[in-house]
Parts: structure tokens; C-alpha cells; sequence
């Protein structure tokens, strides 16, 4: 069966300044849309491999609230490398910690691969500053499992055991966190 459609003449397209203006911009909006991926996947791409080549010895801080862009700042004025995981890609502190040589990765603190970005296996040190006790103590057990996956038998013998400061909000949490985390010192 064929189907023929009578009196179907195609009328041409008449291009107007509005219609071809409209083209350009939507062209224009899908350019920029395709940089600002790509960038920013080139941009996390490259602090990985700086993190993983040159960065040993580290302080690795978990959120970019008020307290640890303090404690960032301190760590940066002396001298310290500083890698910080944050969730918030608009904190207020980013710009001003990048500028001064923190490296900061939007990322998720609860993911393996977060993990690995940051170079945990060769961090000196990592801070747990957010303002939830609960959120500190499910991030500490997952780099508790993380550095038991890398060493299951021993630690590294050519890194010193990893530094591990929580911030506590509720002190009453304290015997809660020494007895999950089987720490007999105060």
C-alpha cells in the first residue's frame, strides 16, 4: 500500500533574524554546556593524578565548613599539602583554599572511589570536621574498611599508620565512638 498525501506542497522555511538568532544561541548554550563537562572532568582527572604521583604525607580534611577552612588555612600557612573532600561545590571557602594550595575535591566522602582520588593510602593524616557526629563516625568506618582492603594482613611498612582526628560535636558520643573504634586511650 502506498500512501500519498495531495496537495502536500512543502513551503520553504523563511528565516528571520529572530529564528536564525535563536539557532545560534541554542548552538552557543550547547557549546558551552559540552566545554564545562569536559573541563570539569579534565579538571578532577588532573587532581587525581597530582594527588596520586606527587602527594605523600598528606592531611586530608572531610568537609569545607567553617572549622576546617580554619584548620585548612592553618595546615597551608605551614607549609602542610592539604586535600579536601567536600560535598558543597558553592562553599563560600573553595576559591580562597585553592588559591592558597589546598587541593579540593567535590566528591562524596562515602564512595571508594572518593578514596582512592585523595590518596588515602599515603596520607599522613585525615580530619573528620563536619558538624554530625553521625556523618564523621560513618566516614571513619568506611576508611577503616578502606585501609583494611589495602592492607588485610599488615600495615605498609613504608607508611606510618594513618592519623585519624574526629571532630565531636555531642561529648556524649565519646564513649560511643572509643568503643566502636576499640580505642582504650583518651
Amino acid at each position: 500500500h502506498v500512501f500519498i498525501m495531495k496537495n502536500a506542497d512543502a513551503s520553504p522555511v523563511v528565516m528571520n533574524g529572530f529564528s536564525l538568532a535563536a539557532k545560534y544561541s541554542d548552538a552557543v548554550f550547547v557549546g558551552v554546556s559540552l566545554f564545562t563537562l569536559s573541563y570539569n572532568y579534565m579538571r578532577r582527572l588532573f587532581l587525581s593524578y597530582k594527588i596520586r604521583i606527587s602527594y605523600t604525607g598528606h592531611v586530608i580534611i572531610f568537609s569545607l565548613d567553617a572549622l576546617a577552612y580554619r584548620i585548612s588555612k592553618e595546615l597551608l600557612g605551614k607549609g602542610y599539602r592539604v586535600v579536601i573532600v567536600e560535598n558543597n561545590s558553592e562553599s563560600p571557602f573553595i576559591e580562597e583554599i585553592e588559591t592558597d594550595g589546598g587541593v579540593v575535591i567535590h566528591s562524596s566522602p562515602f564512595e571508594k572511589k572518593t578514596l582512592d582520588m585523595i590518596g588515602l593510602a599515603r596520607a599522613r593524616v585525615c580530619i573528620l570536621a563536619y558538624d554530625k557526629d553521625e556523618v564523621n563516625i560513618e566516614i571513619a568506618g568506611h576508611i577503616s574498611s578502606y585501609s583494611y582492603e589495602l592492607f588485610p594482613d599488615e600495615p605498609d611498612p613504608d607508611h606510618d599508620v594513618l592519623k585519624l582526628f574526629m571532630h565531636i560535636a555531642d561529648l556524649n558520643n565519646k564513649s560511643v565512638i572509643k568503643d566502636y573504634f576499640d580505642i582504650n586511650n583518651t
